[in-house]
């Protein structure tokens, strides 16, 4: 399953209906919350085009939670941000290859501090394949907390 910018805390209506909800309970739901609204609304970020640069093949995108957890150490440098986002991208991608033998759908992961990780604690973060809206294959990178 697992071949594969503008942040701002999510707010938990997407995790919780992911987490929650059946697959009796979605199909009495009407309209499903399309990822593609997920994203309009800034709930999830898509870094895809920068997901590719270090080598994922499918679409990526963020919850808005676990991007500024994962990169609330950087300054206000857009630079340093980028390649605090290319290294959590690069561990991300690192441990679906780790993992790449088993048919997983989520993966946890930890990234440290920008500083190093004598500089504060690791970030616990996750990362889940699931259908997009149009049931290609999309990775979603969340807070083990989501």
């Amino acid at each position: 399953m697992f071949d594969s910018m503008q942040a701002t805390p999510p707010s938990s209506c997407f995790s919780l209906r992911r987490q929650a909800a059946t697959a009796e309970a979605c199909q009495r739901e009407a309209p499903l919350y399309s990822r593609a609204q997920a994203i309009r609304d800034g709930m999830l970020i898509d870094v895809t085009p920068l997901a590719r640069e270090v080598g994922f093949r499918d679409a990526v995108a963020f919850t808005r939670r676990a991007l500024i957890q994962s990169t609330d150490d950087c300054g206000a440098d857009q630079a340093d941000f980028d390649a605090r986002l290319l290294f959590v991208l690069f561990s991300a991608v690192s441990a679906l290859r780790a993992q790449s033998h088993r048919r997983l759908t989520e993966i946890h992961f930890t990234v440290h501090p920008a500083a190093g990780p004598d500089h504060g604690p690791a970030v616990a973060l996750k990362i889940i394949a699931g259908p997009g809206d149009r049931g290609e294959t999309v990775l979603t990178i969340l807070s083990v907390d989501d």
